[in-house]
């Protein structure tokens, strides 16, 4: 996990500098897919609001001052000044304060996963992009395979050794992998559409995206792992959160000792100053006051629920990545032998249609097992870099395997590098 205090200069620009060739443009799109997406900007005001939010909550342990001035029936004019300072309170205020600490945790475990999730949407809309590249390719291999069928067909009908059943049926298969093609080349333009969305520019000249670090040998007990998840730290939090605002509530039912200090008078009289203090009942309204100690208590339990929710989803893909990473390479691995054999075969299947011992319908059949095998070799290749990508920023460490600086860092269109630095448990203030 990154450390919470943000990556030092030196050692984000060694990571960098050790950025294998493969990542070096996938980091550069991801860059720029966070310098472009909304959500880290709000993700970076919200942690502004809710360090504010700790400052105020700190702040309702000074002293209040207020003042009146008015007239009524028994004198022309009076006035008074106020200095209020909160003796005992229940624990009021210092439920408050922690909340809004544990709200500052939430909030930045929020940003620290927000930035993961867009790095990730980054990183994927790239794989997508690259991954019907691969099958246009394999699509426009399929189509010459299937002229050179044609080809080989009218040379065999020129040469009265075939009818023309032979073809007008490479014809037909000829259209088949065009249109084929076609279907591919439709999702390539959405892919490209969702890319220049995310990323804010079009995908010309993108790199062959490598695999992470991350190894399913790393993650031997998963469920220390999704505790380490930024999403699941974050929900820990907001049950703090939820746990304070209990005791907010029920202090709220108990009155409050204040201290006074007070400088009264009306405009016939000088001013009287007086110190005292004051117990302060609380002010209900009906029994709404009962019912928000029982709404933060349910509160509490929908934030352990979805605690469990988000757990349950980081475990199952992290499951997913350790399930499925070993079977798709042995099967990536099985592929391109069986490609090479098919294409082999292939190889003399036309030369013996071209000896006239073997028919269309052979040829044919051949090919559509290597097109098979090529498009399923594309999905797995892929399809395993997309789980292992979702894995690592599951756990909160996909920017910094790219060799980006951690995401505790602003990485706002501004180019500006603030580090966030988590604020501590300190003991609160004493009334």
């Amino acid at each position: 996990m990154p450390s919470a205090k943000g990556d030092a200069p030196a050692a984000v620009a060694a990571s960098q500098a050790e950025t294998p060739p493969a990542l070096s443009s996938m980091a550069s799109v991801v860059r720029k897919g966070l310098a472009n997406s909304p959500e880290v900007n709000k993700s970076q005001t919200d942690r502004l609001v809710s360090g504010l939010s700790v400052g105020v909550a700190r702040d309702a342990f000074w002293p209040t001052l207020s003042g009146s001035i008015g007239a009524d029936t028994h004198s022309e004019g009076n006035y008074d000044l106020r200095l209020t300072q909160p003796i005992f309170d229940f624990g009021a205020r210092a439920a408050g304060l922690r909340g809004a600490r544990a709200q500052q945790r939430a909030t930045d475990r929020e940003a620290f996963g927000t930035h993961e999730d867009v790095a990730l949407n980054s990183a994927k809309a790239y794989i997508t992009v690259k991954r019907y590249e691969a099958l246009v390719k394999v699509a426009d291999d399929n189509i010459a395979a299937h002229r050179r069928f044609l080809d080989l067909a009218d040379t065999r009908l020129g040469g009265g050794v075939a009818d023309r059943a032979e073809v007008d049926l490479a014809e037909v298969r000829l259209a088949t992998a065009r249109a084929t093609k076609a279907d591919f080349e439709g999702q390539l333009a959405s892919a490209r559409s969702l890319y220049t969305l995310l990323i804010g520019e079009p995908p010309n000249g993108l790199d062959e995206p490598g695999m992470l670090s991350l190894q399913t040998s790393e993650l031997v007990d998963i469920d220390v792992f999704a505790e380490q998840s930024p999403r699941v730290e974050q929900a820990i939090a907001e049950i703090a959160v939820a746990d304070n605002q209990i005791g907010v509530e029920r202090a709220a039912l108990l009155p409050e000792l204040q201290g006074e200090a007070v400088l009264a008078g009306d405009h016939d009289d000088s001013p009287t100053p007086y110190i005292g203090v004051r117990l302060v009942g609380p002010t209900f309204t009906g029994a709404s006051q009962f019912r928000n100690v029982e709404i933060a208590r349910a509160q509490k339990l929908a934030a352990e629920y979805e605690a469990q929710a988000v757990r349950r989803e980081v475990k199952d893909t992290l499951s997913r990545f350790v399930d499925n990473d070993g079977a798709l390479a042995d099967e990536i691995r099985i592929l391109k032998g069986q490609i090479s054999r098919a294409q082999s075969l292939r190889k003399v299947y036309e030369d013996q249609f071209v000896l006239g011992t073997r028919s269309l319908t052979d040829l044919i059949s051949v090919q559509n097992d290597i097109f098979g095998i090529a498009q399923t070799l594309v999905q797995n290749r892929y399809d395993r870099m997309a789980i292992q990508y979702e894995a690592t920023a599951a756990i909160g460490r996909l920017q910094q395997e790219l060799g980006l600086p951690s995401s505790l860092l602003d990485l706002s269109h501004t180019g500006g590098a603030n580090p966030i630095v988590f604020v501590d448990e300190e003991e609160e203030p004493k009334t």
